[in-house]
């Protein structure tokens, strides 16, 4: 994982290249009610912290839903495990 400074860095690496036309185009689409203008005047700004923004909330969410889904996975195999035990022990009994 990148250091805060590395990242620091690619983000004014990033601020002070040129923003192509089509970026600037799909963040119209995305946004029509901001006006095209201050896109252009401060899209690079605005791409950078949405990009962190994005970061922000979608880190944490998938971290969650990963977790959550790794959990419920354990809990299965758990289960299955007892099942298995349960299973092993009626067939002792019962032969």
């Amino acid at each position: 994982m990148p250091s805060f400074s590395e990242l620091l860095t690619s983000a004014k690496t990033y601020l002070n290249s040129p923003v192509p036309q089509k970026v600037i185009y799909g963040l119209r689409q995305l946004s029509p009610y901001a006006p095209a203008r201050r896109f252009q005047d401060a899209g690079k700004t605005h791409l950078v912290v949405i990009y962190f923004l994005s970061l922000l909330v979608v880190a944490p969410c998938v971290y969650v839903f990963a977790n959550k889904r790794y959990q419920a996975f354990k809990i299965r195999q758990e289960i299955k495990q007892i099942q298995r035990a349960r299973e092993q022990e009626w067939a002792q009994e019962h032969n």
